[in-house]
């Protein structure tokens, strides 16, 4: 199952640059949300997979079973679809929120719009869209040093997810949701550990750009 983020405090997005902090809100909702409706969409498909199975077992023949085949494969397609739009989604979120931190942090102009940055980019240039955002030296305040330990530890599972990624699937394997419609001609398996790695970097990169621009 996938996982949702809390999302940052009005106050800390108000103290923001204009316009970066509902970025910021549009792209954890949106990410929120596509977590969500994958939830759903694997219940789903488990429900499937389960009745299938039990008509197979019953020895169930006819119009039943191929009912019950077609819509388990309906459903399979479906949440690889929606696996790849979480991943794309989760992309732009992780992408936007580690280059505007490591801007702000260091005192420079953050980008003013968010451009869409396609999995297969990431994916080939990790250290240039994907980069570790270090929040703090080590005299700062305790929850701005726990933070900074929270990235490390999110960045680093995202690497692996990475990693994992080029190593058994192409890189453009998330590019297309739709490409991924036909489940049963497909030789690739795709998983949604990738967009969970990437959701959880864009989360706390934004909270990192909370804490330094916060006012409180």
């Amino acid at each position: 199952m996938t996982h949702t983020y809390e999302l940052l405090p009005a106050a800390w997005s108000r103290a923001m640059p204009t316009g970066l902090g509902s970025n910021l809100l549009d792209m954890g909702v949106s990410c929120n949300e596509a977590a969500l409706a994958l939830n759903c969409a694997l219940m789903e498909r488990r429900r499937s997979v389960h009745v299938c199975e039990v008509m197979e077992a019953a020895g169930t023949r006819g119009e039943r079973l191929r009912f019950g085949r077609t819509w388990c494969d309906a459903t399979l397609s479906y949440t690889d679809q929606l696996t790849a739009l979480y991943t794309c989604v989760a992309a732009t979120y992780a992408s936007y929120s580690a280059t505007v931190a490591v801007a702000v942090i260091a005192g420079r102009p953050a980008p003013d719009e968010p451009e869409p940055v396609r999995p297969s980019l990431l994916l080939l240039e990790p250290q240039r869209y994907l980069p570790l955002v270090r929040l703090a030296e080590p005299s700062a305040d305790p929850a701005t040093l726990d933070h900074n330990d929270s990235v490390a530890r999110q960045h680093e599972e995202l690497t692996k997810a990475v990693t994992d990624t080029v190593r058994h699937l192409p890189l453009d394997a998330y590019d297309d949701p739709g490409a991924l419609a036909a489940w049963s001609s497909r030789a690739i398996n795709v998983d949604v550990r990738l967009a969970r790695s990437l959701h959880g970097y864009g989360a706390v990169c934004a909270w990192a750009i909370g804490l330094v621009s916060r006012t409180d």
